[in-house]
């Protein structure tokens, strides 16, 4: 189950869906598509064109967008850690009865 779990929640990380289940795991409260629309400007013009946006975040929003920028990074950058990152947070949403692994699993 868990395997199944990790190859969702990798796809999701590629599509940029991850930074809900990521706010979810943490109970952070964000604005979805205002986070997708800054991450797809910054892929399309770079992230210092983000910066002023950036500042303008809750802190909620700011908390989840760095934590799925760095879960994305280590899926790029280092892809034999980001099964151990994906299960350290899969493993938080197991404990803390997140709606990560409710709503995959439908």
């Amino acid at each position: 189950m868990i395997q199944v779990l990790e190859q969702i929640f990798t796809e999701r990380v590629v599509n940029g869906e991850a930074m809900m289940d990521i706010a979810d795991v943490y109970g952070k409260v964000v604005d979805e598509e205002n986070l997708k629309i800054l991450l797809n400007r910054a892929k399309i013009n770079g992230f210092p064109t983000i910066v002023e946006e950036v500042k303008k975040l809750s802190q909620d929003e700011k908390f989840v967008l760095l934590n799925y920028l760095n879960v994305l990074t280590t899926y790029n950058q280092q892809p034999q850690q980001f099964a151990s990152v994906a299960n350290s947070i899969i493993s938080q949403s197991l404990g803390g009865g997140s709606q990560i692994i409710v709503f995959e699993v439908k």
